[in-house]
């Protein structure tokens, strides 16, 4: 297991080991996650060679204006957006990843996290 961070100081965690077996979008798992940096073209770049994706049979991507999408057979599970800002004050501006969960009742959703603690940033 460990912690890192790219180049722009989004941090992001990996493992070796047991996993539960998922699959982008399906069952318990997140149905895509984005990147805020400060340059998506050399983050999907620096995140493809770290990681090992790469454009195959099943993976493509499509590089756009100030945005990089990675899609798994036609579904886009990664977006890389330009924009962050490393030496912003407001955490919502520097550069994070952003994961996302498919809901079923997205009110009742924002509840519990508010029961439970949540707060807005």
């Amino acid at each position: 297991m460990g912690l890192a961070a790219d180049r722009d100081g989004s941090t992001f965690g990996f493992w070796e080991g047991y996993t539960l077996a998922w699959s982008p979008g399906e069952g318990q798992a997140p149905p895509r996650i984005d990147l805020q940096t400060r340059d998506a073209f050399d983050a999907a770049v620096f995140y493809g060679e770290v990681l090992g994706w790469a454009e195959g049979e099943d993976v493509d991507v499509v590089h756009r204006k100030d945005h990089v999408l990675v899609r798994l057979r036609g579904r886009v599970i990664l977006s890389l957006r330009s924009g962050g800002v490393q030496t912003s004050p407001l955490a919502h501006l520097r550069p994070r990843w952003l994961v996302n969960f498919a809901v079923d009742d997205v009110e009742r959703a924002a509840a519990a996290a508010t029961g439970a603690g949540a707060t807005r940033p």
